[in-house]
């Protein structure tokens, strides 16, 4: 369930930076469920304090972007703003709902908005074509360490680009993990 969150993160975030240089009659509605898993040899409890801190979030996460970080709490219910600056310095991300967090097992989340300029949008065409994407992170206890499970919603235009991007950053969590 970790994984499924961690994905919906990037896909935030990814959508976000789209969607500012793309009319929305560029955009291709249609969802695609992404799985990517790694295992690692730590912890789950360490698989997920790394996930869900500060620091550790902005380093696992640069493979989405460099600057990539986030403002909110993990708790249930609550909003998560995933936030990075764009080529001109500009504020951009994702506004997520946290759906679940199991901690150590499981976290969800639910895209509902986004981040242009650094002002929220919750409404009109362009949060339609979003709204109710998930991201989440399983976190599964293996052999002494950690599967890791990540599920992220994404348009067919970001496939290529979470397909290269994912692995690199779950690569980030592993090496972090396990120093």
């Amino acid at each position: 369930m970790l994984t499924r969150t961690f994905s919906l993160i990037i896909f935030w975030l990814v959508t976000t930076i789209y969607l500012t240089h793309h009319s929305q009659a560029q955009v291709n509605t249609q969802m695609e469920r992404l799985q990517f898993n790694i295992s690692i040899e730590a912890s789950p409890e360490i698989v997920y304090r790394v996930i869900i801190d500060s620091d550790h979030f902005q380093e696992w996460t640069k493979p989405f972007g460099p600057t990539s970080y986030f403002e909110g709490t993990w708790e249930p219910g609550s909003t998560m703003r995933f936030l990075s600056k764009d080529e001109n310095g500009k504020i951009m991300g994702m506004l997520s709902k946290v759906r679940e967090n199991r901690a150590n097992t499981y976290i969800g989340l639910e895209h509902f908005g986004y981040i242009r300029d650094g002002k929220e949008i919750t409404e009109g065409e362009d949060i339609e074509t979003i709204k109710g994407a998930r991201e989440n992170y399983t976190l599964l206890e293996e052999g002494g360490g950690t599967k890791l499970l990540v599920e992220s919603d994404t348009f067919s235009e970001y496939k290529e680009y979470f397909l290269e991007a994912w692995p690199k950053a779950l690569e980030k969590v592993r090496a972090i993990c396990e120093e």
